[in-house]
């Protein structure tokens, strides 16, 4: 449609060389593609098991299904990022101190916390909170990447609004 060109935004060679291109990936797409699934992967989704898993919480709880829906959605994003810290730490041969260490996430943990780590891990006091301190920075980084994935074209304030909104239903609900 050569209606949409603009002539502001470049040359009309570059605009026909573009839809050309455009056009010949589609086309390639097309006849490529597989039907019905392909290879993908089924994953079944039990609306009974849902249905009754929904009807037990609402039971139990005043909240509304709205709340419960961002309570499990902020359950899910933290898990993930917790599971991707884990995969780094065993990628990196430090499962031993993830597996230490991950209850500090977070927070600080009080009591003989650091103590009895380092004498599981072999290190003193000051290098298990060191050892704490970087875990959670890595962890917090992963945790803004994964929140900053699921926003369109997402700045630091909405991010940071975001992870306040995901922490907030896992407190209220």
């Amino acid at each position: 449609d050569f209606r949409r060109a603009d002539e502001g935004a470049g040359k009309f060679r570059a605009y026909v060389l573009k839809s050309v291109k455009n056009h010949l990936i589609s086309a390639h797409d097309r006849s490529t593609a597989e039907r019905r699934g392909g290879h993908a992967i089924v994953i079944s989704l039990d609306q009974e098991e849902a249905e009754y898993r929904l009807a037990a919480e609402l039971a139990l709880s005043e909240v509304s299904p709205e709340r419960l829906f961002d309570r499990e959605w902020a359950l899910a994003v933290v898990q993930t990022v917790l599971e991707k810290v884990q995969g780094e730490y065993e990628n990196s041969g430090r499962r031993d101190v993830f597996e230490s260490l991950h209850e500090a996430i977070d927070g600080a943990p009080g009591g003989a916390f650091y103590q009895e780590a380092g004498q599981i891990l072999g290190l003193t006091e000051g290098s298990v909170r060191v050892a704490a301190h970087r875990l959670r920075a890595r962890y917090r980084a992963l945790l803004k990447k994964e929140v900053a994935d699921l926003l369109h074209e997402p700045t630091d304030d909405q991010v940071i609004d975001e992870i306040r909104y995901l922490f907030e239903a896992l407190v209220s609900a």
